[in-house]
């Protein structure tokens, strides 16, 4: 990059799609030789994705944050380079990322779960077996459930079973980002 005396005197990257040798490519990077600090699940990163080398930053699948979804690399990559560019002014927020089990029918969800649920949420459920449009699409069971904080009504999780899951989730998971209040009547 011309101009910027130096500033950046190499870029590297390293791609991998194989999260079962990713121990072994670590070992083999001998990243330690550079000042970075990783264990078994990955590159160890901070909230700006910085590694211990303060030069360094990761994002995706090669760090031990976040869970290993397109999504969280996505995110996770973002951060890095508003980080680099903007001297760490952006933190990691993983608030309202999906993700989805392609079984049938699809189950999706984001947020908390129904082991995390305790005294400050309102569960609702509704069981939609019976309804036309889960008997039309062929289908034995469907049903939502959300989560919700009864501290501030805010979306604190949500699960859809049923089709086209994997595309309603993002609803909720948008409401969540945006810290949206659900509407209760």
């Amino acid at each position: 990059m011309r101009g910027q005396k130096n500033r950046w005197k190499s870029i590297g990257l390293h791609l991998s799609n194989s999260r079962e040798r990713l121990p072994g490519i670590i070992e083999d990077l001998q990243l330690e030789n550079a000042g970075i600090k990783a264990e078994k699940k990955g590159i160890i990163v901070d909230k700006h994705m910085r590694t211990s080398n303060p030069r360094v930053y990761a994002g995706g699948d090669c760090t031990a944050e976040g869970m290993q979804l397109i999504p969280v690399a996505t995110l996770q990559g973002k951060i890095a380079a508003a980080n680099i560019f903007e001297e760490n002014g952006v933190e990691i927020d993983y608030t309202g990322i999906p993700s989805a089990v392609f079984t049938i029918p699809v189950l999706a969800s984001v947020g908390i779960n129904e082991a995390e649920v305790n005294d400050r949420h309102r569960v609702i459920f509704r069981e939609r077996s019976k309804w036309n449009t889960t008997r039309r699409a062929g289908l034995e069971f469907e049903a939502p459930k959300v989560i919700l904080d009864k501290t501030n009504d805010g979306i604190a999780g949500a699960h859809i079973l049923g089709p086209n899951a994997e595309e309603a989730i993002n609803i909720f998971a948008m409401a969540m980002q945006l810290g949206l209040k659900a509407f209760t009547a």
